[in-house]
């Protein structure tokens, strides 16, 4: 069988499919398990996988069950755009959004926020496996038979600006300020409330020292000055704003061209649909570290049930 789930190590036999997880952060691998578990229910809304096994580092899913999903995903990805799935998706990311933007404001989670926190990122993190399902070779087939001057790679965007993006646009913004002596200070609260988050990943659930003050960010910042001069400054954010519209005037000279732009519309959906939730789940972590490490528990090794009786205890005893 063709294993086109690119990013994931999985070894199929004729009785099951297992699926590695590499993950050194306990509570990590746990969604990472829940969301492999919870395929069919969070894409399809139909009954989550029964027929599992959870090893140390692996989950074992039956193949009758796991090809049933497959054969189902495969059909959805082939097939023309399917608007009303796309729409779900996008609504229960959006519902975690804004669970974390609430908790945000929180000093300390309660449990229940933590534990709705957990399951609301087990449940978006199931849509990854459609970044590793794309039968690309299909749709440049497709492409082929409608203009073979069109590259597929031209459709594949993120219908806004990309986090990395905003996030080295911010801080180039914020060194040429500094470097031509203009007040920082709005840019800075700025980057704190909107652009911090997307400077770790797995790492916020140990809350790095270097993202809780400004010096940290003013040493960054600084040594951008010592550099890049002003014009080099100004130069690379000219570039990235070039890019970005190229990118959306390549997106739109393939829409034009194209007969059936239907049957390719699930790519730059699937991608901005990844980065939205990518975004999210930035936050959601910060979130979690900023209360995870207040607690006397081991981080890394500490299971979902052994970090909600630690923030139940916290909570009611403020240890």
């Amino acid at each position: 069988m063709n294993n086109e789930f690119l990013m994931r190590r999985i070894v199929y036999s004729p009785d099951n499919v297992k699926i590695y997880c590499d993950i050194p952060i306990r509570i990590l691998q746990e969604v990472y398990f829940e969301s492999i578990v919870n395929l069919p229910s969070a894409i399809f809304d139909d009954k989550a996988f029964s027929d599992y096994f959870i090893g140390d580092d692996y989950i074992e899913v039956g193949m009758l069950q796991w090809s049933k999903f497959q054969f189902k995903l495969a059909s959805l990805m082939v097939n023309d755009y399917d608007e009303l799935l796309i729409q779900k998706m996008f609504e229960k990311i959006n519902k975690l959004r804004d669970k974390v933007e609430f908790c945000l404001g929180k000093e300390i989670l309660s449990s229940s926020d933590f534990k709705e926190l957990i399951d609301g990122m087990a449940l978006i993190d199931s849509f990854a496996v459609f970044n590793m399902f794309i039968p690309i070779s299909e749709y440049k087939k497709r492409l082929k038979a409608e203009d073979e001057k069109l590259v597929l790679e031209d459709i594949m965007f993120c219908a806004f600006e990309p986090h990395r993006m905003s996030l080295r646009k911010h801080k180039l913004e914020i060194a040429l300020s500094l470097s031509k002596g203009d007040v920082i200070e709005p840019m800075i609260k700025d980057y704190f409330d909107e652009v911090v988050f997307y400077e770790e990943f797995e790492n916020w659930l140990f809350f790095p020292e270097k993202y809780k003050s400004i010096k940290f960010l003013m040493r960054e910042l600084k040594g951008l000055c010592r550099k890049y001069t002003i014009e080099e400054l100004e130069a690379e954010l000219n570039i990235i704003n070039k890019k970005r519209k190229e990118t959306l005037d390549r997106a739109r000279h393939f829409a034009n061209k194209v007969c059936n732009l239907n049957q390719f519309l699930i790519l730059p959906a699937l991608i901005t649909e990844e980065e939205k939730r990518h975004i999210v789940e930035c936050k959601l972590l910060f979130c979690l570290g900023k209360s995870l490490e207040k607690l006397d528990i081991d981080i890394a090794r500490s299971d979902k049930k052994t970090i909600e009786r630690a923030l139940e205890r916290y909570n009611r005893y403020g240890q």
